[in-house]
């Protein structure tokens, strides 16, 4: 399995278990997208391929629907009008694996999407009992926020989940077989495939390895974190993530703020909804200042960062491992 690799005992502690075993239950289909090919809806049916991801990227991309009149599930059918039995299931498993991981995302809902995408089959396929399990989890208990951004960009999602199934089918074996084992290797394939769209491939990255990166979505909230970070490297999208996962693993807890109320990023830090923009959660809460004091860190520097509340130091290397600490890890 792609995101059953066991992790280092203390970063596994560092993340939500209930987020951890939410991507788990995909690992299949992320098998099937970076090994055989088959589809999780129908088995028989080879859907992670070049031919196929190119021909439903080239029904979406270059057969644009501007316009308001209608919306992006009316547009997609549209584009999906006469396509292959694979090209329909690819976008099928596209769509659920694009809702899988939302926090507040129905089951009903998630159902209605799927299955008005499978209406586009000539010989109707009903979700089978794997999906159907997954589809009926509880709403509430584990995933991520998405925000406006994320669920208006269907289209987006889909073409950019197609370039990196064509890129995939170009890496060597060699290749394959490290970034199924790498998760910076994977994230590197991913980054590689062309436009990067952030939010999508964050997801990607998440169900396909929970054990190194977060469950976030959002770019603006990964730059929220990014402002800590030093100039030259906190624009890199290859960068915040290791950083974020660094400082996971020295504290012991995921970075990001867990509540039942949203959280926005801004230059005051992470707040939630309510509090007032000058007053960041970073001055109330011991673990997050240390967590601010952790990301101020300078790479490659040997300067200590202000103490957390144990007292060690840390600094980071080029390569991102720890050095110069003054406890175990």
């Amino acid at each position: 399995m792609v995101n059953e690799i066991q992790p280092d005992p203390k970063l596994q502690d560092s993340r939500w278990s209930a987020d951890i075993n939410l991507a788990r239950e995909v690992a299949g289909v992320f098998d099937q997208l970076l090994g055989d090919g088959r589809s999780t809806l129908d088995p028989e049916t080879f859907i992670w391929t070049a031919e196929t991801a190119e021909d439903l990227r080239s029904r979406v991309a270059d057969n644009p629907i501007v316009g308001t009149e209608q919306g992006q599930w009316e547009k997609l059918d549209r584009q999906l009008h006469g396509a292959s039995r694979e090209v329909v299931l690819l976008a099928a498993e596209l769509v659920f694996l694009r809702e899988h991981p939302l926090l507040s995302a129905r089951p009903d809902t998630r159902l209605m999407h799927i299955n008005r995408v499978l209406a586009h089959l000539d010989e109707p396929t009903p979700v089978n009992d794997v999906i159907a399990e997954l589809l009926a989890r509880v709403p509430g208990k584990a995933g991520l926020e998405q925000g406006r951004g994320y669920n208006g960009s269907l289209w987006r999602h889909i073409v950019w989940a197609a370039k990196f199934v064509i890129h995939w089918s170009t890496l060597s074996p060699a290749e394959h077989a490290t970034a199924r084992t790498d998760p910076w290797a994977l994230q590197k394939a991913m980054l590689d495939s062309g436009d990067d769209r952030s939010d999508f491939r964050n997801v990607f990255q998440f169900l396909a390895r929970p054990d190194t990166f977060e469950p976030i979505s959002s770019a603006a909230t990964k730059s929220g974190f990014a402002m800590h970070l030093p100039p030259e490297s906190a624009d890199q999208p290859e960068t915040i993530p290791r950083r974020s996962t660094a400082t996971c693993l020295r504290l012991g807890q995921p970075w990001r703020p867990r509540s039942t109320a949203s959280f926005t990023s801004g230059r005051q830090g992470y707040r939630p909804s309510g509090m007032h923009k000058r007053k960041s959660p970073f001055r109330k809460c011991p673990k997050r200042r240390s967590l601010r004091n952790l990301a101020n860190a300078t790479i490659g520097s040997t300067h200590p960062v202000p103490a957390p509340p144990n007292g060690t130091h840390f600094a980071l290397t080029e390569s991102w491992q720890f050095i110069g600490t003054t406890s175990a890890i």
